[in-house]
């Protein structure tokens, strides 16, 4: 067996082991939303930062850019918002088919089709299982103190969500390309990751200030968007 086809077939064994992650992670949420019922979520908040999150993808933001052709699109940070309006279970399936509309318009190719929905899935629906472990059922309101245990459950799930979608990413990279785990994330991983962190940080600022007023709307599209 060439170098090429050891690499390829250890690529698609671990993007099928993550896929199965998905739909495990994917169903516990999905479990966990139902006991937990929907009484609390803003849907006209989350239809709208469904919107942009799909804006976002399609259209990456210029504001964030990464050496040649790098580009950053703010789809986490709504991503995230999405999880803290109070359906985890229905934030994924946007985001997961967002990316799907996107990576099939552009022709991906079907492993990677594949991973980046399974990875995406597998992030989002254990930082989604966190807040609900820490209580964080409903939505974040401004009107409401956030009690210390549902801003360490928001944290920590911000974490999750940043650190396995890096983990399952350079894991991938560094199969495909046959290099270890450390080189591909300095050779400018890294980088990229912390912008997603920087997304993810600025969710619960977003879901606070839609709370607070829809005329805010439109600042947070120039925010994510110029």
């Amino acid at each position: 067996m060439t170098d090429n086809r050891r690499r390829m077939r250890n690529v698609t064994t671990f993007i099928s082991f993550v896929a199965l992650a998905a739909v495990g992670s994917m169903s516990l949420l999905v479990y966990s939303d139902l006991r937990h019922g929907y009484g609390g979520v803003n849907w006209l908040a989350f239809g709208l930062f469904s919107v942009l999150l799909f804006l976002g993808e399609t259209r990456p933001s210029m504001w964030m850019r990464f050496g040649e052709g790098g580009e950053v699109t703010p789809g986490w940070a709504f991503a995230y918002a999405l999880l803290l309006l109070g359906s985890p279970a229905g934030a994924v399936a946007v985001m997961v088919l967002t990316n799907l509309y996107v990576d099939v318009r552009h022709d991906k190719g079907l492993l990677k089709i594949v991973f980046n929905a399974s990875q995406i899935a597998v992030a989002l629906s254990i930082g989604g299982l966190i807040l609900h472990a820490f209580g964080v059922h409903g939505r974040l309101s401004f009107a409401n103190p956030i009690p210390i245990s549902a801003g360490v459950g928001i944290v920590i799930g911000g974490i999750a969500v940043f650190t396995i979608n890096g983990l399952l990413t350079a894991t991938v990279i560094g199969l495909h390309e046959g290099v270890g785990f450390k080189q591909t994330i300095h050779a400018g991983f890294a980088l990229s990751m912390t912008a997603d962190g920087a997304l993810l940080a600025m969710a619960p600022i977003f879901v606070i200030a839609i709370e607070y007023s829809l005329v805010l709307l439109p600042l947070l599209g120039v925010t994510s968007f110029l």
